[in-house]
C-alpha cells in the first residue's frame, strides 16, 4: 500500500527505474511515518496519515527529481532534476507544502466542528467495549447470556446496556432486551448505562 500511495504523483511521468526507487523508499519512510503515533499519542488506528501522508509527499518529491518525457506516457511532460530540469524539483517541492498547508487548516476546521457538534472522543471504557455495541448496539464479537460481548482486550462486558437519550431496544442473546443510544454531546458522548440509569458496570475480567 505505502509503495502504491508513494508511485501516485509518478504515475505516468516516471520510467522503471524510477517506479523502483519510489518502492524502495516507501515502505521505511512510511513504516516509521506511522510509530510516530505512538510517540506522539494521536490516533491512526489504520495508519491513513501515517501512509498517506508522507508516502505522497515523498512520492511528489521524487517526482521532481525522476520524472522523465523518455519512456513515460507523456512524450512532452516535464524532466525531473535527474533529466535536466531542476526547476521541476522546486514545483514539486512547492505544490506539496501547499497541499500539506491545505489539508491541516481544512481538518483543523472540520475537527473543531465536529466536535462543537458531536465530540471527537469516547471514554476508555468504551473503546474497551467496542464501539459498534456501545453506539450501534451490535457487535461481530462472539457473545455470552450472562456476561454479553466480548471486547477486543478480552474483557466481557454485562449484557444491559442502556441510555436514557436514546430509547432503541435491541434483543439479546437470551432474550432480554438491551438500550443504546446515538451520540450524546454533552461531554460523554456514546456513553453505554445501566436500563437503571446508572453507569455501565466495570468490565469483568475472564
Amino acid at each position: 500500500l505505502a509503495g502504491l500511495v508513494t508511485i501516485t504523483p509518478g504515475a505516468g511521468y516516471v520510467d522503471n527505474t524510477g517506479a523502483f526507487v519510489f518502492g524502495l523508499l516507501a515502505g521505511p519512510v512510511c513504516y516509521f511515518a506511522a510509530q510516530l503515533k505512538h510517540r506522539f499519542g494521536f490516533d491512526d488506528a489504520l495508519d491513513a496519515f501515517g501512509i498517506h501522508g508522507p508516502g505522497g509527499a515523498l512520492g511528489g518529491v521524487l517526482t521532481g527529481l525522476f520524472a522523465t518525457s523518455e519512456g513515460a506516457d507523456d512524450s512532452d511532460g516535464p524532466n525531473g532534476a535527474f533529466y535536466g530540469d531542476g526547476r521541476q524539483l522546486g514545483l514539486q517541492i512547492y505544490g506539496v507544502v501547499v497541499s500539506a498547508v491545505w489539508a491541516a487548516v481544512v481538518t483543523f476546521i472540520l475537527l473543531k466542528v465536529i466536535d462543537v457538534i458531536m465530540g471527537l472522543r469516547v471514554h476508555e471504557e468504551e473503546e474497551k467495549a467496542g464501539l459498534d455495541m456501545v453506539c450501534h448496539g451490535e457487535t461481530i464479537m462472539p457473545q455470552f447470556p450472562d456476561f454479553g460481548a466480548a471486547s477486543a482486550s478480552g474483557e466481557y462486558y454485562p449484557n444491559e446496556l442502556a441510555s436514557h437519550h436514546d430509547h432503541r431496544s435491541i434483543p439479546d442473546v437470551d432474550g432480554s432486551r438491551r438500550q443504546t443510544r446515538e451520540h450524546q454531546r454533552d461531554g460523554d458522548n456514546c456513553e453505554a448505562r445501566g436500563n437503571n440509569g446508572d453507569a455501565m458496570d466495570p468490565p469483568i475480567a475472564m
